[in-house]
């Protein structure tokens, strides 16, 4: 006897040949009633086609269990789980259920959190394709109205559940809306949106279609069940299906799509196009688990973090073009409480072309611990140890794997923001190309790490700044950093960025880039560059090539390390422009043991002068050795 079988509160209904569910030939008894549990006997091949079920208790699911492509079914339960060699199966990739047909699993939980679908066999489910998941305006949407003018032609249905992304700094405009009709790239809704919604490149709203003819859900949406939870050794394909009402609330491992320490044993298991929406506990959890792909997949309004990667030590899983939005404050990990879209732990992974919008923290958060599997103190009173002894890592000594072409705005936090990484130990480069972050509450990307190249990428409209980097041999390259792309923000939905790059305890070089529009906001500093004075580490600057076009272009001023330096080789389109910055009382950043300063130094000095724009002092370009060698 298994573990789910002993759990049964009372007798089961079990299936002794293979037939339709509703045949009382295919079970030991009958057909199963109210409260009945059920058992899908080994070696048999069960066929559900029922319009709806009973309300029953827990699902046994030890041979196959196959859910009529044909018609329209409901199957309602309180828990289920799919044993090691047996199968619950809705549609195929090759055949997913045709659009005229829908599949519902219903899970009915005593409590919050209560029920469940555990996975130690194969689960498939696929429905009919959307087309696409997601896409993004083509015009602006104003509040108001009712017509949707996307940037490609859509299969979306009448009645099929929308969200339009918000697209200005308040996280909370995002809005559902439900489509009337749809003539190619058109959609027509059925109500006025509240909010206007950008579609002007590069700022353009977000519309995902929510709808798939295939759900797992809970039967009350006051009361969340679990959702799916995969094991190791499991199989598993899910495609354009629907995972909605799920998710524990404040609940450890209750999540609507959970792969729980399967370690590399589902390797190469694709999830896409799958939409989860309105979770109370997060869309999508990797815990301890490897290879996994999550492609076109789309999470609407979580509590707590979005797509998460729990521990730190998941790797070599491919996160692409999949969405994130609205992911409010929750209470289960203190981190929770500034959501984030993404919420990535280990750098040994790819996400490519993903977006996220709306988050109650940052769009994606970099929290790369020391050691892990990282614990985490739950509350003071309680601290939950995980319990992955499998394999351990060291995660800030790893390089960023992949990540390309990711887009984040309209966050309450940064955009990006990364904490951090050891490059030093492990010598590659961590490589952030074609980065998109704007018009989030705080800093569009903020860096703190080592041996990282920012490059291709496009900063404007964040509240406080485009990037601030703490880095050891970072590089920022032929990206661009705009106050604000339009000329007259509108109060309350924009704000223009006070400085493109603020650079922190960094030895780091900017080149080739496009700084412009940042301005002044009352008592803040504001330039293209700003030299961070309030630390005691290094800044070494060297900025290369580049066009700096604001009122101020750069803010040196006092740095608490006087050592620190920035070279300029070539402004705003002149390469003969060349000189170095350094702090004003040049002489007094001699080491205290000097009793005099050097003849090298007093004769470098008369060849500077001090710049009030700059707040510095100004002087022929010297190299970091030349540097040195002044000081002695």
């Amino acid at each position: 006897m298994n573990q789910t079988t002993m759990m049964m509160s009372g007798p089961a209904v079990a299936s002794v040949q293979n037939g339709d569910w509703s045949n009382p030939s295919t079970w030991n008894s009958s057909v199963p009633v109210t409260g009945d549990n059920v058992i899908i006997g080994a070696g048999t091949t069960v066929t559900y086609s029922l319009a709806s079920s009973p309300d029953l208790g827990v699902i046994d699911v030890q041979g196959a269990l196959v859910i009529s492509e044909s018609v329209s079914t409901q199957l309602t339960f309180t828990n289920m789980t799919v044993e090691y060699g047996g199968l619950l199966q809705i549609g195929s990739t090759d055949n997913p259920v045709p659009p005229s047909v829908t599949a519902t699993l219903a899970m009915s939980p005593p409590v919050e959190g209560g029920s469940m679908i555990m996975v130690m066999g194969d689960l498939e489910i696929h429905g009919s394709p959307v087309n696409p998941t997601w896409t993004r305006l083509a015009a602006t949407a104003p509040a108001g109205s009712t017509t949707l003018t996307l940037t490609q032609d859509v299969n979306w249905q009448p009645g099929d559940h929308l969200v339009v992304a918000t697209t200005s700094l308040n996280p909370m405009e995002s809005e559902e809306a439900w489509v009337s009709s749809v003539s190619g790239n058109t959609v027509t809704l059925q109500s006025p949106l509240k909010y206007e919604h950008d579609g002007t490149a590069p700022a353009q709203a977000e519309v995902a279609d929510l709808t798939r003819n295939v759900v797992v859900t809970s039967v009350n949406s006051a009361v969340h069940a679990e959702g799916v939870m995969f094991m190791a050794g499991a199989k598993a394909g899910l495609s354009y299906a629907e995972f909605s009402h799920l998710g524990g609330k404040d609940l450890l491992g209750r999540y609507p799509i959970h792969f729980h320490h399967v370690l590399n044993t589902m390797d190469g298991t694709v999830i896409n196009g799958v939409s989860v929406w309105d979770s109370h506990n997060r869309f999508i959890t990797l815990h301890n688990s490897d290879g996994i792909t999550i492609e076109n997949t789309i999470g609407y309004k979580s509590i707590g973090h979005g797509f998460f990667m729990e521990d730190g030590t998941e790797e070599n899983n491919t996160l692409v073009n999949d969405l994130a939005i609205t992911t409010l404050p929750g209470k289960l990990r203190p981190d929770d409480g500034g959501a984030a879209g993404f919420w990535i732990q280990s750098p040994r992974n790819n996400l490519t072309d993903d977006v996220a919008v709306g988050a109650a923290g940052s769009g994606f958060d970099l929290s790369i611990p020391d050691k892990a599997p990282d614990v985490v103190p739950f509350n003071l009173a309680n601290f939950i140890e995980s319990n992955s002894t499998e394999h351990t890592t060291f995660p800030r000594n790893l390089p960023i794997t992949a990540f390309v072409n990711d887009e984040a705005h309209s966050n309450r936090g940064d955009g990006l923001h990364l904490y951090r990484l050891n490059g030093a130990k492990h010598g590659a480069i961590s490589w952030f190309t074609g980065l998109s972050m704007w018009r989030n509450g705080n800093i569009g990307a903020d860096i703190t790490g080592a041996q990282f190249n920012v490059t291709s990428s496009l900063f404007f409209g964040n509240v406080m700044g485009g990037m601030k980097v703490e880095a050891t041999d970072g590089t920022i390259t032929h990206s661009k950093f705009l106050g604000e792309i339009v000329s007259a923000p509108v109060p309350g939905r924009m704000q223009i960025s006070l400085y493109g790059v603020l650079v922190s305890g960094s030895r780091a070089t900017i080149s080739d880039s496009n700084f412009s529009g940042h301005l002044p906001r009352g008592a803040l500093a504001s330039a293209d560059i700003i030299n961070n004075i309030n630390g005691f580490e290094l800044n070494a600057v060297n900025l290369i090539n580049d066009q700096l076009l604001s009122v101020k272009q750069i803010d040196f001023g006092y740095p608490l390390n006087g050592y620190s330096y920035f070279d300029v080789e070539g402004l705003n389109g002149n390469s003969s422009v060349s000189f170095s910055l350094f702090r004003y009382d040049l002489p007094t950043t001699l080491p205290q043991s000097s009793t005099s300063v050097p003849a090298g130094m007093t004769a470098f000095i008369a060849t500077c002068t001090f710049n009030q724009t700059y707040w510095a002092l100004t002087c022929p370009l010297v190299t970091p050795t030349v540097w040195k060698s002044l000081h002695t």
